[in-house]
């Protein structure tokens, strides 16, 4: 007999002031992100942005902006690879777990003040001149509304 009860996952959403301490977690963060920038497949970037994506939320915020984000923009702008077709997919999927990471920002600290405009919306501004692959423009589109959202909760806090 299957007992539906035991194939459930316990999923807790915890806001950053109650989140318990994943101190295994940041190191696992900086081994992935140190291998993510050394990887030179396309599917292993994938892989290791689909593991950054399911790890950040339960990191802190500090460690969310200070580590995570400058890894996953530097695969947006990686000038040591060729433009081709799986770098573009690398580079739409960087995107969408940029602007999830940034979306689970809870305190923005003074020092991120800035971030949205110097940082983000330049690496936008950026990406829109340069690349023309419909895959990027059709994610940075689909990620526009919550990524003004929230650079509006940075700016406001």
């Amino acid at each position: 007999a299957n007992n539906d009860d035991d194939t459930k996952l316990d999923i807790t959403v915890y806001d950053d002031l109650n989140a318990p301490e994943f101190e295994g977690l940041i190191l696992v963060s900086n081994v992935v992100c140190s291998a993510l920038r050394n990887c030179r497949k396309a599917s292993n970037r994938l892989i290791a942005l689909d593991i950054i994506d399911g790890f950040a939320h339960y990191l802190n915020d500090d460690i969310r902006l200070d580590r995570l984000v400058p890894y996953v923009r530097s695969l947006i702008h990686d000038d040591r690879k060729k433009i081709h077709e799986e770098h573009s997919v690398v580079v739409a999927k960087a995107i969408q777990v940029l602007s999830r990471i940034l979306s689970q920002i809870v305190h923005v600290a003074p020092k991120y003040a800035r971030l949205f405009p110097d940082y983000i919306l330049e690496t936008l501004r950026l990406l829109v001149d340069i690349r023309r692959e419909e895959i990027i423009r059709i994610e940075i589109a689909r990620q526009l509304a919550n990524l003004a959202l929230t650079g509006k909760y940075f700016i406001d806090y």
